[in-house]
């Protein structure tokens, strides 16, 4: 950003030469004109000066007696003086700066990073289809509105940030994959349960814990009410506040897990034929310019986005589309029982290890593996420890109509 400041603004190369140079960069540090790139050459020294500071170096050489001389003058004052004549160049390079302007005021890429559960694509076409899309102006994209559409839409987002650098639209999330990921309502809200098991452990901060440890709960009951009571001394409820229920509730819930996979499968082994074709996009819009003839039937097709840019962000509505076709044959392999079970546990395996990744914690395996003619079939549960509080909010007004007509039923 200097380097382009310094050429906006104009600067010369000049060369110094003379009895006393010592004492005119003295004089020069002393009235802090700036001087850089310095380098000796012989008995010449050759620096870089501002256009504007250049006129205040000629007291000083008189002074010293040192002799400058212009080697090169640069920037971009220099550059409309030595054009001024061109107006067809002027006048383009005026327009462009315009188009530069005019397209630095559009949205032409949504990035998205930090999802795993659900592919990039899916979550893209869902955000270009109802809120935000290419060629969309800044100044109507309501980030705040997206982030909270987003977690309301995917249950497993845990938080959603969006910011828009340049031309870019950058969506970051993070999903709830951690023990430790505190969800906590900011209205009055009971904690209820996200799925059916059994209270392992109950920590509560705010609201009336409704469960004990040990006590079977289905989904959708209530673990920490958001709705606190005050009794008198005769144990009788005068004043009901509504609170945020904020807790930790983990139980021991159970996942199903089924796999069954043919002991005989095809491989593909991949030939040398690599063929590519292309396709350019502009405004949304795509042309073929060149397509592969003659493709065999099996091959495995790769798509990579160029994208014309400046810097990382600044995107503009054009990329040039590269698809990549990779020809194979397929090769038919067949395990035996012991290849055939250590593939079923090395799937079990990775099924494991992203429950895992979720921050549960694994107590009890009862998957058990069997072979039936051509097909092996891997069924059981998997026990795990997790946490199931799911936030509800509360209809205080509801809730007190509720109340008034219980409290009315008893007095009848």
């Amino acid at each position: 950003m200097i380097s382009f400041l310094k050429w906006l603004r104009g600067y010369l190369l000049i060369s110094c030469s003379g009895p006393m140079v010592e004492r005119f960069l003295n004089q020069c540090v002393h009235q802090n004109i700036l001087l850089w790139n310095l380098r000796r050459e012989g008995e010449e020294l050759y620096c870089n000066v501002g256009r504007t500071a250049f006129s205040q170096l000629k007291d000083i050489s008189k002074k010293t007696g040192t002799r400058l001389t212009i080697q090169k003058k640069c920037g971009f004052p220099y550059l409309l003086y030595r054009h001024r004549k061109r107006r067809i160049f002027a006048l383009a390079a005026l327009l462009s700066m315009v188009l530069l302007y005019v397209m630095s005021l559009f949205i032409w890429d949504i990035h998205i990073e930090g999802n795993e559960s659900y592919k990039t694509d899916e979550i893209l076409a869902y955000v270009t289809k109802n809120y935000v899309h290419g060629g969309q102006l800044i100044s109507t994209v309501d980030t705040i509105a997206l982030e909270e559409e987003l977690r309301t839409h995917y249950d497993k987002f845990a938080w959603v940030s969006c910011e828009i650098q340049g031309t870019q639209l950058i969506i970051h999330i993070k999903e709830t994959i951690n023990l430790n990921v505190k969800n906590k309502a900011e209205k009055p809200a009971d904690l209820i349960a996200s799925k059916s098991g059994q209270i392992s452990s109950i920590i509560t901060r705010a609201g009336t814990p409704m469960v004990e440890v040990g006590q079977k709960v289905k989904k959708g009951d209530v673990l920490i009410s958001g709705t606190i009571s005050y009794v008198n001394d005769s144990q009788e409820v005068y004043e009901e506040a509504y609170v945020p229920a904020d807790g930790d509730i983990v139980a021991k819930t159970q996942y199903s897990y089924k796999d069954t996979f043919s002991l005989s499968y095809y491989e593909k082994e991949y030939l040398d034929e690599y063929r590519r074709g292309y396709e350019l996009q502009f405004f949304g819009n795509q042309w073929k310019i060149y397509e592969p003839k003659n493709l065999k039937k099996e091959y495995d097709r790769t798509e990579k986005i160029v994208h014309v840019k400046l810097g990382k962000t600044f995107y503009f509505p054009v990329a040039l589309k590269i698809n990549q076709y990779q020809a194979y044959q397929l090769k038919r392999v067949t395990y035996d029982k012991e290849q055939a079970k250590k593939e079923a546990e090395r799937h079990l395996q990775k099924f494991c290890d992203n429950l895992c990744k979720k921050g549960v914690e694994i107590v009890e395996n009862n998957v058990t593996i069997s072979i039936s003619g051509e097909n092996l079939t891997a069924s059981g549960t998997v026990t795990v420890l997790e946490p199931i509080g799911k936030i509800s909010l509360i209809d205080t007004k509801q809730r007190q109509k509720e109340k008034t007509n219980e409290h009315s039923g008893e007095t009848d």
